[in-house]
């Protein structure tokens, strides 16, 4: 090796002039790669230059970009060479996109990749920590989470002395592509519109479903739900896919399956075949051809909770409806069944909320007036169970009814309805009142003596209590709560009413005793003069308890003996017969009198008002 420096080669500039002060045989220490360079060497180039890149051996900044003055002693044809500069440049990143998320490993390429103090993404940045510089051509790192959506950024590489080295559009962000991961559901019959869920992810507000390339009507529900509107016209397999129309990206296929329709339904019966017109009665629909996805309605309207069974049953829930017989319908994708007036709705039962007035007599007769509900249709009215007269539905509300007779004490009303009877317990009181239910003989004379059988006697009076025909009857005898007997007052041939009063309420028995015909304690009908002789020959046998009556009775019957024609009051001898104490002497005539021919004083009562009928006196 020269002790001296030796000469550059004639495509070389000279070093800068300090360099002549190099002593001869000058031996720089020796440095990587096999390069010599003076430390004191760029310290001069740093005070002549300004500044010195030292990466290669003290390059100055300002030295001219084709040559960088290394020495290399060893090589015998000169101190400096001829070495091409390399600048910092980034020309490509692979690959050159990924997804928003981020993470896509990266290879990015340039040259001068020598220290790198920084990677800037145009939304972030990357320090020393974030990449590998695997040579001065080539780092590595992740990509950052994109932001704020799709599209290319500019990516720089920047060194200590801040040269940067970008890349335009370097990198571009893309949306995920769409992924389907089921259907909902995943098959139909052939003809049948069938509205179908997509499930997946990464689904844009403006995807659109597609089957086999078709599109579909198609509603967002949101990134992972789709839901679409399908008719499939063939048995077969389609393929059902999803695409983000503002970036095209497009799913996977799902298999969907599609099957030849079914024949036509059948309906047997429905269990039970009644049921309230407020619905939620469970039924049972029998038939034949029942598909899954089959339905059934009731008048129309959809029943609730249907249920498939197999084949040839089908469970569901009636809906409300209107009372009244209505059809039920089962439709398949084979068709449509109906069983014509298959299904009654009943009218929903009746309630009773208050009774009106709630007490009354036993003998009844008493309108009562019933509230509640649902009483349309409503039948009658029971009480103690017997059924009221003069019902009547008035509306929904309200019934009208009077009450039948009935013993005292609390007995149940009961509204009866076909939809089901409702019972009011204890709901009316009869009260301790006259009750008419028997009377035995019902057919006699007067005199007879009577027994009446029935209720609420207690508070009859002996003296006026019981009526027949109007009359009051004699002897009157309340024997218990539930007895009375009376002897049969005078009263004309036929039917009356006997009437039991207690003074506030009473109870009549329409024709309930009938007087005979022919009886001698009947009124008599007839005026001859037998019937008179008759009556004042029992006038006279009962003069004791008549008193002054009586007398002028006798008197008026002795006249009756008299000539026809003859004034009894000309004559001087004429003289009442007298009247001892206990007897009478009727007067004996020859002659009947003739009635015509007399007057007789006022009579305004006789007691008693009844007894037995002498034989008329002979007329010898």
């Amino acid at each position: 090796m020269s002790d001296t420096p030796p000469t550059l080669p004639a495509n070389q500039e000279a070093p800068p002039a300090d360099s002549a002060d190099f002593p001869e045989g000058y031996q720089p220490p020796l440095v990587a790669g096999g390069l010599f360079v003076d430390p004191n060497w760029v310290p001069r180039l740093a005070d002549r230059l300004g500044s010195v890149r030292t990466d290669m051996g003290g390059v100055p900044e300002h030295w001219p970009q084709d040559l960088v003055p290394v020495m290399y002693p060893h090589l015998p044809n000169g101190f400096w060479r001829e070495v091409p500069v390399e600048v910092l440049s980034l020309t490509s990143i692979s690959p050159s996109n990924g997804p928003l998320a981020g993470g896509t490993p990266l290879t990015l390429t340039g040259t001068g990749f020598v220290d790198i103090v920084a990677i800037n993404w145009e939304i972030t940045s990357y320090s020393p920590a974030d990449f590998v510089v695997v040579d001065s051509e080539h780092i590595t790192c992740l990509s950052p989470t994109g932001a704020p959506g799709p599209g290319s950024i500019d990516v720089e590489v920047v060194n200590a002395a801040d040269d940067v080295g970008r890349l335009p559009s370097g990198f571009t962000y893309i949306a995920p592509d769409p992924q389907i991961t089921s259907l909902s559901p995943n098959m139909a019959v052939a003809g049948t519109p069938t509205s179908v869920t997509v499930n997946g992810s990464n689904f844009d507000p403006d995807a659109q479903v597609e089957v086999n390339g078709t599109a579909q009507t198609t509603t967002f529900v949101s990134a992972s739900r789709l839901t679409a509107n399908y008719t499939p016209v063939a048995a077969g397999t389609v393929q059902f896919s999803v695409r983000n129309m503002a970036t095209t990206a497009e799913s996977n296929n799902m298999p969907f399956t599609v099957t030849a329709p079914p024949p036509a339904p059948t309906i047997s019966t429905i269990v039970p075949t009644t049921g309230s017109i407020a619905g939620g009665d469970a039924l049972v629909i029998t038939g034949g051809n029942f598909v899954p996805g089959m339905s059934a309605t009731i008048d129309g309207v959809l029943v609730t909770n249907g249920q498939y069974i197999n084949p040839m049953r089908f469970e569901c829930t009636s809906p409300p409806g209107a009372a009244g017989a209505v059809d039920v319908m089962v439709t398949t994708t084979g068709g449509t069944a109906t069983l014509p007036g298959g299904y009654t709705y009943a009218p929903p039962p009746p309630t009773v909320t208050s009774i009106t007035p709630n007490t009354g007599p036993a003998a009844g007769g008493v309108q009562v007036t019933l509230a509640g509900t649902n009483m349309t249709g409503a039948t009658g009215v029971s009480f103690g169970g017997t059924v009221g007269s003069g019902f009547s539905v008035v509306n929904a509300t309200t019934v009208n009814v009077t009450t039948p007779a009935h013993i005292n004490g609390a007995v149940d009303v009961v509204l009866q309805h076909p939809a089901g009877n409702f019972t009011s317990t204890g709901g009316f009181t009869y009260l301790d009142t006259p009750v008419i239910i028997d009377i035995q003989p019902n057919a006699g004379v007067a005199g007879d003596a009577l027994h009446i059988t029935g209720g609420g006697f207690s508070n009859v009076s002996p003296v006026s209590g019981v009526t027949i025909g109007g009359t009051v009857g004699d002897t009157i005898s309340v024997q218990d709560d539930n007895n009375i007997t009376v002897q049969a007052p005078v009263g004309p041939t036929g039917t009356v009413d006997v009437v039991v009063t207690d003074g506030t309420y009473s109870n009549t028995l329409p024709g309930g005793f009938t007087y005979t015909a022919g009886s001698d304690d009947v009124m008599p009908q007839s005026s001859d003069s037998s019937d008179v002789q008759a009556v004042a020959q029992t006038i006279q046998e009962n003069a004791e308890t008549i008193g002054e009556a009586a007398q002028n009775i006798g008197e008026a019957a002795q006249t009756l003996t008299e000539p026809s024609g003859t004034d009894p009051a000309s004559s001087p001898t004429s003289e009442a017969p007298s009247v001892s104490e206990g007897t009478t002497e009727a007067p004996v005539t020859g002659q009947e009198p003739d009635m015509t021919e007399y007057e007789m004083d006022q009579l305004w009562g006789i007691e008693p008002a009844q007894g037995s009928t002498p034989e008329p006196a002979s007329s010898s």
